[in-house]
């Protein structure tokens, strides 16, 4: 199921002091994910902004920076609603966040089509 065609009302919230968090479809399941947001007297955060952020997409979070545990799929889909907000993530993770071909190179493949291979034939 898309992000745009989960109905809200079945999205749950879960405080409990500080602690926000936001359960994606069917309980945060693979790959819709649980989000995690703490609130402090002075700023916030959004840990692992899933597709159950994206599901919330018109009334995302307000949060002074994104956290990420790592560059997975599960756990960056929702990073694009905080364009305008610091994110921070392991350096060996950064590359997961520059686009597909950093989060391939992550899992360990090429961007290349399968078959093929750069560089010259003898």
């Amino acid at each position: 199921m898309r992000p745009e065609d989960i109905n809200l009302e079945d999205l749950i919230d879960r405080t409990i002091g500080p602690l926000t968090l936001l359960f994606g479809f069917e309980n945060g399941k693979y790959s819709y994910g649980n989000s995690l947001m703490v609130r402090g007297d002075n700023q916030s955060v959004i840990m692992d902004p899933c597709l159950g952020v994206v599901a919330r997409k018109d009334a995302p979070p307000t949060v002074g920076f994104v956290l990420h545990s790592h560059a997975h799929e599960d756990h960056i889909a929702g990073t694009h609603l905080f364009d305008n907000t610091p994110w921070w993530v392991h350096s060996a993770d950064a590359i997961g966040l520059s686009g597909i071909d950093g989060l391939m190179e992550i899992y360990g493949l090429s961007s290349r089509p399968f078959g093929r291979r750069s560089g010259r034939r003898s």
